[in-house]
Formats: structure tokens, sequence, C-alpha cells
């Protein structure tokens, strides 16, 4: 605009570059590092452990932001883009970690709607014994004041469905089939974090980066009595049969040993 304190236009110009310099602008991200599960499988330690990369940026607000599994998404994706602050030049990857983008059927079609971010995207899945996975999301529950102590099976339709992993990463496979998928197990990132750190930054395709070895995040011996949560062996029984087919699917798809599970 031009105005008579300002004849020669230079004052929006001076604003932009002014923006610019204090990034008021939508950010453009190129790249995104996707962890997106499982629950309770080791997700904030292996964030922690890939913060420590210089080419790898964790989000501003929260390590799992569950932008794409809210209800309603908003149209316009700025409000996501700005919870991340990315060097003007050089490779940068933007990381977040929802675990509820891998919650299906209480949040759909997350995979559908991460195509709408124009950008490259890589994605991490941790898993671990499924029925550990499942006594831990109860146990975690319970130190959350939100679960109970007794359960059927009926009762356990949920942590089932986020323990159904060839299930919860198909989505994925189809939404973006040119994108492999890392999957790895919480057993070998706590027995060995620098060598599993590193196998993360190969399939991002980053340059290795000494870490430095950190104690694990959210264990079951930070929950106080609920730490004490444990199964009951029929129960236990129970879902080793409801979770045979789905099991062995996921060995099948994800050429993931799932014999050390007992399946």
């Amino acid at each position: 605009m031009i105005s008579r304190l300002d004849p020669d236009g230079l004052l929006p110009r001076a604003i932009s570059r002014f923006n610019r310099s204090v990034r008021f602008r939508s950010p453009s991200i190129d790249e995104f590092a996707l962890i997106i599960g499982a629950m309770k499988c080791g997700t904030t330690t292996l964030y922690e452990y890939l913060t420590q990369h210089p080419n790898i940026y964790g989000n501003l607000v929260q390590k799992e932001p569950e932008y794409f599994s809210q209800t309603a998404l908003p149209e316009n994706l700025s409000g996501y883009l700005r919870q991340w602050r990315l060097p003007r030049s050089g490779r940068a990857l933007a990381l977040e970690a929802s675990t509820g983008y891998t919650k299906i059927p209480n949040f759909p079609n997350v995979a559908e709607r991460l195509l709408r971010l124009d950008a490259k995207m890589n994605f991490i899945y941790l898993v671990r014994d499924p029925i550990a996975r499942i006594e831990s999301h109860i146990a975690h529950n319970i130190a959350n004041g939100v679960s109970q102590l007794e359960y059927e099976i009926e009762d356990l339709q949920h942590h089932i469905a986020v323990s159904s992993y060839a299930q919860q990463i198909e989505p994925y496979r189809t939404a973006f089939p040119e994108r492999p998928i890392l999957i790895l197990d919480l057993d070998d990132l706590a027995r060995d974090p620098a060598r599993v750190v590193q196998d993360v930054y190969r399939h991002l395709d980053l340059e290795p980066h000494d870490v430095e070895v950190i104690p694990p995040k959210n264990t079951r011996s930070k929950q106080g009595q609920a730490a004490k949560y444990r199964l009951p062996n029929a129960l236990k029984a129970e879902l080793q049969v409801r979770l045979s087919a789905e099991m062995a699917k996921f060995s099948e798809s994800g050429n993931f040993d799932v014999s050390k599970w007992g399946f």
C-alpha cells in the first residue's frame, strides 16, 4: 500500500523482512521423522535420543502433539508447522512421537491425513511383546486414575487393538507405499540403545552421531503402586490366543520374529 507517509511503498517490504527475521511467516518443513507408536514401547526414550542428532529437531510444544489424531483436523496446518524452529539452510527433520497415530479404531485415518503434509515422511514404529505392552498400558492408566484393576477379555478391546501391530501399520503402507517403516523392538532399545539409535540414523539417511546414553523414560518403576499390576495368567492365555493370528500376520508383513514372544 502506498501512503503519503510512505510514498515509496517501502514500509510493507520492511515489515515483511522483519517478520521473516523473527519467523512470523508460516514455516516450510521439507521432511518429517515420525515415531508413530506403539504406546508403552519406548517412544519417549527414543525421541530423547533422536533429538541429540544435529539434523533432527524436536517439537517445541510437546513430544506427542497428536495433531493428526484430532477429531476435527483444521484446514490450515500452519498451527502444526509452527511447532518447530528449523534452520533456514541444511537438511533438517521435524520430529514428533504421537502414539495416538497407531490407535485404530479410536483414532482412524491418521495415515491418510498425513498425506496433507507436503514433505518427505519417515516412519519409525516401536513394538514389544504385545501382552507385556497391554499390561504396561493398564498400569499406565491405573497410575493416571483412569483404569480398573480386574478385567475380562471383553474389557480389553482397545488394548488388544493397540497391540495389533500389523493392523496399525497397514494404513501407512497403503498411504505411503514408497516409504519403508522402520520397526524396532523395545527390548533391543533397552539392551543396546546406541546401536538402535544408529540404526535409526541409517534409516533416515543421516550421518552417524555419538549419543549420550540416557535413563529409560516412563518406565513401570516410575508408576508407583501401579507398577505392581500384573495380568492374571488365565487372562494372558486368552490374550495369547486372541493375538495369535495378528502376530502371524505381523511376522509375515513386517519380516519380524515374533517367536521370541511365544507366538
